[in-house]
């Protein structure tokens, strides 16, 4: 038993500092590509609050498709995950509103990696159970038609 009381503080320490990474500051070209990505996301959305027809998803495959070049690994993940997420032709607006949540969730966590995405928040709606990412405070539900304002502004 002692040799577990020994190590485990040591296992603990070594384990918090793993969690407590910095992040690289991004390079003015990778802050662009980010931006570009948050800007096709919400151009995405904003299809879906539009309209019921399958959006066009051109602008959301090329912005992903272009933070491959980045040499940061968190941005690769995000390419990698549009590549998956929006690569092949999808059947209907509810795989899109499914692919789109997806998306949102793993863009969240970069607004605050940069001063250029503080006006983007985190919106949720409790009814679908789904999140989006957009611009200032106003309500706009992308995934429920007939319930265009239900949702709240989780952060910015």
């Amino acid at each position: 038993m002692k040799p577990f009381v020994c190590f485990f503080p040591l296992f603990v320490a070594l384990a918090l500092v793993g969690c407590n990474k910095t992040q690289v500051e991004w390079s003015p070209d990778e802050k662009k590509l980010v931006l570009e990505v948050f800007e096709a996301n919400a151009d995405l959305h904003s299809q879906l609050f539009r309209s019921a027809d399958l959006p066009n998803l051109d602008k959301i495959r090329a912005a992903g498709h272009a933070l491959a070049t980045s040499p940061d690994p968190g941005l690769q993940e995000v390419s990698k995950e549009a590549k998956l997420l929006f690569g092949a032709e999808l059947e209907s607006v509810e795989i899109v509103y499914e692919k789109a949540a997806k998306f949102s969730e793993l863009l969240a966590p970069l607004i605050h990696r940069s001063q250029d995405l503080s006006s983007y928040g985190v919106f949720y709606c409790p009814m679908v159970d789904k999140r989006w990412i957009d611009k200032g405070n106003a309500i706009r539900n992308p995934y429920a038609p007939n319930m265009r304002d239900c949702g709240e502004k989780m952060s910015n």
